[in-house]
């Protein structure tokens, strides 16, 4: 019997004027039948998870297709609808489906529909029928619709935040699967949902907030008939009616329970709103905290999180650059910035040549204007790395290293995953060398920059990303919502 598999996973971001087309898709990924089984095995994507259950059993898998992009604006139509052509295309071929598991994000809009995951189970429903089951799986700032409720036999989350268990997640959503098939499990699901948002700046499990809140949905998994529960605190920047936070439970045959499961991970989650709020510094004053503590024997990292890459922004941003210039940082510092005008000025001098530059705020103007710099073409790649939270290739287009005194201006032509030191290290700049390593990360840079940290500062500037919500015009969110209103 066959067990069908594939993924979509792009995250939106309402506020970015960048659209998310076929082509970014491809500079992720995009594999189409036999390739995603050539490309993915073997990886900590959910698809390799998936792969590591099915291949120790006798079902026959069957690739559709399987894309990732980088969060930005909204997905082109044209790209999602290739995509769900392909998926029903290649379905309607297969004979024997016996189940259907998918990677999929949860937050991604397209030009003309709010809910396009939920479209494409629907669809998908439509072509193998009510009696085969469907897993999926999520990352936690998905947006939760009845319709993926609807057409999903089960629903699994991420549990960690930063997300680094995709591979783990993808196992969950294949055993369960498999439990479904064989009868062990009859699987129901719960969801519940309140008007809250939170930045994930404020969503680090190993300390605050969110770690009293996944811990807790840990404790409840260990009750009787629960399977599954996921905590989603939603992508914040989806200006969609009914954007908010949900928790989701699995249950085995017992709806009551799952009901009274999910209710129990609000109640927690509201409870503790308040400390979700958090502590950023102005660019000027996180260069003076690390030029007056020169004791520090680890780089402090400081992030551009109103410009994350993670997030829907498209990083090119320049205002670490420009706090760092103005304020004469001469010790070693490394900043990343998108700008493919810059890239292509620059990219056929040589290595070592003097270049004059304008970089930054050029793929969306509105937060500020274009810092001009000086200095030396110390290196240029086709940048590519490993990113170790998938052990897949990453790729920032090509790259140029601008060395400005002690400055590293690292500009690409690709906005791209800014949550490793790798990005650093394959350009030849190795991070634990530097005093101040820039990111463009609200959330995810921390389960790798941690260790190597003296300290983590977030910047309190201007982007699409930014986590004081109050900054930006909502013209379809359901309102009253926590923060933006005052809510009891």
């Amino acid at each position: 019997m066959t067990i069908v598999i594939g993924s979509m996973m792009q995250e939106t971001n309402s506020f970015s004027p960048v659209p998310t087309t076929l082509e970014v898709f491809s500079n992720n990924y995009l594999y189409y039948g036999d390739e995603v089984l050539t490309m993915l095995t073997g990886t900590r994507t959910e698809i390799g998870g998936f792969l590591h259950v099915l291949q120790q059993t006798e079902k026959i898998v069957q690739p559709t297709i399987a894309t990732k992009s980088i969060a930005g604006g909204k997905v082109t139509e044209d790209a999602y609808q290739h995509f769900k052509s392909e998926f029903l295309t290649r379905i309607s071929k297969m004979q024997d489906i016996e189940g259907v598991l998918l990677a999929l994000h949860g937050a991604m809009l397209t030009e003309q529909c709010d809910d396009p995951e939920g479209d494409l189970l629907s669809a998908i429903r439509n072509v193998v029928g009510t009696e085969i089951p469907i897993a999926i799986t999520l990352d936690p700032h998905a947006h939760m619709t009845e319709q993926m409720l609807k057409h999903a036999d089960v629903i699994v989350g991420y549990k960690t935040f930063p997300h680094v268990d995709h591979f783990e997640t993808g196992i969950k959503a294949a055993e369960l699967l498999l439990q479904t098939l064989s009868n062990q499990l009859n699987p129901v699901m719960e969801m519940k949902k309140i008007s809250m948002l939170t930045s994930p700046e404020a969503q680090d499990d190993s300390e605050g907030p969110i770690k009293e809140i996944i811990d807790y949905c840990r404790e409840l998994e260990e009750t009787q008939d629960v399977e599954v529960v996921s905590f989603f605190p939603v992508q914040p920047w989806l200006d969609i009616p009914n954007t908010g936070t949900v928790a989701l439970v699995v249950a085995n045959a017992n709806k009551s329970i799952a009901k009274s499961t999910a209710d129990k991970v609000l109640e927690k989650a509201w409870s503790i709103r308040d400390t979700f709020i958090p502590k950023r510094l102005e660019p000027k004053e996180a260069i003076e905290f690390v030029k007056n503590n020169p004791s520090l024997n680890k780089p402090v990292v400081i992030s551009e999180s109103s410009d994350s890459t993670l997030a829907g922004a498209p990083g090119d941003c320049a205002f670490l650059l420009k706090a760092l210039l103005e304020n004469q940082f001469q010790d070693t510092a490394y900043v990343t910035i998108v700008d493919p005008e810059a890239v292509e000025e620059v990219y056929d001098y040589s290595e070592g040549t003097e270049v004059k530059l304008s970089v930054g705020h050029k793929l969306d103007k509105r937060w500020g204007n274009p810092v001009e710099i000086t200095g030396l073409l110390h290196h240029k790649s086709e940048g590519k790395f490993l990113l170790q939270q998938t052990n897949v290739m990453e790729n920032m287009g090509r790259t140029a290293v601008i060395k400005v005194g002690n400055i590293y201006v690292v500009i690409c032509e690709i906005s791209f995953s800014h949550l490793d030191p790798n990005s650093y290290s394959a350009l030849g700049l190795e991070p634990q060398k530097a005093k101040i390593i820039g990111v463009k990360s609200t959330l995810h840079f921390r389960a790798f920059y941690r260790d190597i940290a003296s300290k983590i500062i977030l910047l309190n500037t201007l982007g699409v990303s930014n986590g004081d919500f109050g900054n930006f015009t909502w013209e379809q969110l359901t309102r009253p919502c926590w923060p933006l209103d005052s809510l009891e």
